[in-house]
């Protein structure tokens, strides 16, 4: 048999995690990592030789569990949403060599919802009208910004605070204009957006006809 090479043979990292993507709110992620001998070193595919584990998020370890019967599980803390880097390290003993494995977990962001209304719809030209955008989710009150947009044209962001967010605005043309309030989502909720039809009135004209001179001869 030939001769293992110094610090034992190579152990295989398998990883195991919990569905992903997961919604932001759901109970701490769950991660089980497995580690196993390499199977042209040795016969069993899973070791009962206990050892330690360190997982580590953002370069920060979050725990390390001890590694018994070839299994090693740790709970993390609540994630927020988007990708995270999860990376999990035999630490190696005295016949075994250190290995790791990486994985992604994807933390969806809780879902939000954007109502929109106006002050005063139909409003006449350069009337101040105030558009009031109110954001809720069935997780929480969401935090950030909500822009509001006449077409394209952006009319202001307005950051939430205790309250819906609110912006008001005396520029909107004249005819029926579509006003869009967005909510820029955050670390823990999710955009949307609603929008609304501002029936604009244009300002009121009065045409003066005269007449020079007045009366005037015939043929002039």
């Amino acid at each position: 048999m030939p001769a293992l090479p110094m610090g034992g043979p190579p152990r295989q990292m398998a990883q195991v995690a919990g569905s992903s993507p997961r919604l932001e709110g759901d109970e701490r992620t769950r991660l089980s990592r497995c580690i196993q001998r390499d199977p042209a070193h040795h016969a069993s595919a899973v070791p009962n030789r206990i050892g330690d584990i360190d997982a580590s998020h953002a370069g920060t370890i979050d725990g390390s569990p001890t590694l018994s019967g070839g299994v090693a599980g740790l709970t993390l803390p609540q994630l927020l949403a988007g990708k995270h880097a999860i990376v999990a390290q035999y630490s190696g003993d005295s016949s075994d060599a250190t290995s790791k494995a990486a994985l992604t977990e994807t933390i969806q962001g809780a879902s939000s919802s954007t109502a929109i209304t106006s002050s005063l719809n139909p409003s006449n030209y350069g009337q101040a009208v105030v558009f009031t955008a109110t954001v809720t989710s069935t997780a929480g009150t969401p935090d950030g910004t909500v822009t509001f947009k006449h077409g394209t044209q952006a009319l202001g962001t307005v950051t939430l605070s205790v309250g819906p967010a609110q912006l008001s605005v005396t520029t909107i043309d004249a005819r029926a204009r579509t006003i869009k309030a967005t909510y820029n989502g955050s670390n823990t909720y999710t955009t949307s957006q609603n929008s609304l039809q501002q029936v604009v009135v244009a300002a009121p004209t009065t045409v003066t006809l005269t007449g020079s001179p007045s009366p005037a001869s015939l043929g002039q």
